[in-house]
């Protein structure tokens, strides 16, 4: 008994630690929809659309961090002898690194996904295309259906821990998006994540009626009438998230 209640105590203690580590946890949020068609039926979705972002930033301007996370399936290389079909790579904006604590163990902070084609490693994947040596300012070769790309080593992460709902090896630049995917800022696909942390004196219910009128401010009638958005509390998406 006494060691079945110590499992079950560190199992929920497990549970409970998710997405806590990130010091600001509290005020990073995350933007979801809900989308209704004609016969009533209602989906609950955690993603959105690349137009969003830029809608956020009119509409709350005081919210200095806003990230979209693009996730992908990549054919990753370097040279012919190594290469893997990755499925842990996501495109997302230079803010991504202010918004979360996910500590980079090489290279800057502040700059490493500013320009295109930057890409940041885990320090896993770091290891597998380049064994002992230092990656920093080295090229790996991306491919998918929207083409091949070069990108350039820019940092290496430390492993994301298991107790994240965000999992990565890899992180390239959003911008990168604007000569592999130059539509991608649209209302309708691809789907995405939208994050965002929120200033220390924002008021959830306010951001929450001003969540609820953009659909009618901003999208087409059709989309307006079907479409709602959300806020979702990070420590919420682990244990409360559809």
């Amino acid at each position: 008994g006494i060691v079945c209640t110590v499992f079950i105590a560190l199992f929920a203690m497990d549970e409970l630690s998710y997405d806590t580590f990130h010091r600001n946890s509290e005020r990073i949020i995350r933007i979801v929809e809900t989308q209704s068609d004609q016969e009533g039926n209602v989906a609950e979705m955690a993603q959105t659309y690349g137009a969003l972002t830029p809608v956020l930033q009119n509409e709350f301007p005081d919210w200095k961090y806003i990230s979209r996370l693009f996730p992908q399936n990549q054919l990753v290389s370097r040279g012919p002898e190594k290469r893997a079909q990755e499925d842990q790579f996501y495109y997302v904006d230079s803010t991504f690194l202010d918004i979360f604590d996910f500590p980079l163990v090489a290279g800057d902070k502040t700059t490493a996904l500013d320009d295109p084609f930057s890409l940041l490693l885990s320090a896993s994947s770091a290891k597998k295309y380049f064994a002992n040596e230092n990656p920093i300012g080295k090229i790996l070769t991306v491919r998918s259906e929207d083409g091949t790309n070069t990108f350039k080593i820019t940092g290496v992460l430390a492993d994301v821990p298991a107790n994240s709902h965000i999992q990565f090896d890899f992180l390239a630049s959003y911008s990168s998006l604007r000569t592999i995917m130059p539509w991608v800022n649209n209302w309708n696909y691809p789907p995405l994540y939208t994050y965002a942390l929120l200033p220390p004196q924002a008021d959830f219910d306010q951001v929450r009626d001003q969540l609820a009128k953009l659909p009618k401010k901003y999208l087409r009638q059709d989309l307006a009438d079907s479409r709602q958005f959300f806020l979702q509390k990070l420590p919420d998406i682990h244990l409360r998230s559809q």
